[in-house]
């Protein structure tokens, strides 16, 4: 597996992508915006909105990008999105995800 510096995308990219493509396309749009994007709070609930896609792929990515929020931006309001991540736990597609992005938000909010 290869790393790839996300790329600065545009907020339309990720609507763009969210109307017409596939999860590759969602979820290099939103790790993008997570990158590159300064507004941690608008970030953090388009990943809420995303946690109930249909694509477990694109839940996964969202949860993921949760946990990065909290190491880039530093910032989340954790009493939204720790009840949300813990409900996570237990699903068999993408709960050990949710554990990590719940690690990642207890090592850099703590």
């Amino acid at each position: 597996m290869r790393y790839f510096e996300p790329e600065d995308v545009e907020r339309d990219a990720l609507e763009r992508a969210l109307r017409h493509g596939g999860t590759d396309a969602i979820c290099s749009s939103l790790i993008g915006l997570v990158f590159h994007d300064g507004n941690w709070k608008w970030l953090q609930d388009t990943c809420l909105g995303l946690l109930t896609h249909e694509s477990a792929s694109v839940r996964k990515c969202a949860v993921t990008s949760l946990g990065h929020i909290a190491r880039i931006h530093r910032a989340l309001e954790t009493d939204v999105v720790v009840p949300r991540l813990e409900a996570l736990r237990s699903n068999t597609e993408i709960g050990g995800t949710a554990n990590d992005a719940l690690e990642d938000i207890s090592i850099f909010l703590a």
